[in-house]
């Protein structure tokens, strides 16, 4: 039933005419996905009319991250969430690629050359979910929520890296990197080359060769 229902929703999604990439853990979809391991998609905000339809009509319950609680700078966006209880089904939905800020938690939008690069260079597979970003433009999400988000690199991202890298120009890495961590961008590919990836969230505040 759940991967009847969650085909349904992309086949709503595609005759719908919105675009989408499923950011990461393609390999939950379907049997491991539930409301605490959601589908994490990237969409574009102008689509946003068009979603709800979509996730409304199918019977999804909807809520939109609260404003009180976080704060969104530069053109960031709360998280739009839709759930289906009976069939333990979480979807997340983001319209720009933004993290947490280690100042105080504030969301914020990557350079506006990543957001049309992972657009510009999506991959389509031959599963019913379709779209997924280009190793190198996941590598970069994944890194990013990693550092900004969790502060850690759990076990099942640190595979994760070592298996995108193996398909990554390191030196087109590095400068896409540079638009978020600037001069720290070497350095954290030095980091991901050797897999050295312990407190990578400690090396990335404490580095001073600005």
């Amino acid at each position: 039933m759940k991967v009847d229902r969650l085909k349904g929703l992309f086949g709503d999604l595609e005759r719908e005419r919105v675009d989408w990439i499923v950011l990461r853990k393609h390999d939950h979809i379907p049997d491991k996905i539930s409301i605490s391991e959601d589908i994490d998609l990237l969409c574009k905000r102008e689509q946003r009319d068009g979603i709800l339809r979509t996730y409304q009509s199918a019977g999804y319950a909807f809520h939109e991250d609260p404003r009180e609680y976080n704060t969104y700078l530069y053109g960031a966006y709360p998280h739009d969430h839709f759930v289906d209880k009976e069939n333990d089904i979480h979807v997340d939905i983001v319209y720009k690629l933004s993290y947490r800020s280690p100042n105080r938690g504030e969301w914020i939008p990557v350079h506006e050359e990543l957001q049309s690069d992972i657009w510009d260079n999506i991959v389509e597979v031959g599963a019913f979910w379709k779209y997924k970003a280009s190793p190198v433009d996941e590598l970069i999400h994944i890194l990013c929520h990693c550092i900004f988000d969790k502060r850690a690199c759990l076990p099942y991202y640190r595979t994760l890296i070592r298996e995108l890298i193996g398909h990554t120009d390191t030196r087109l890495l590095s400068r896409k990197l540079e638009l978020i961590f600037f001069s720290f961008a070497p350095k954290l590919v030095e980091y991901i080359l050797s897999d050295d990836m312990d407190g990578i969230f400690e090396k990335y505040i404490t580095f001073k060769d600005y």
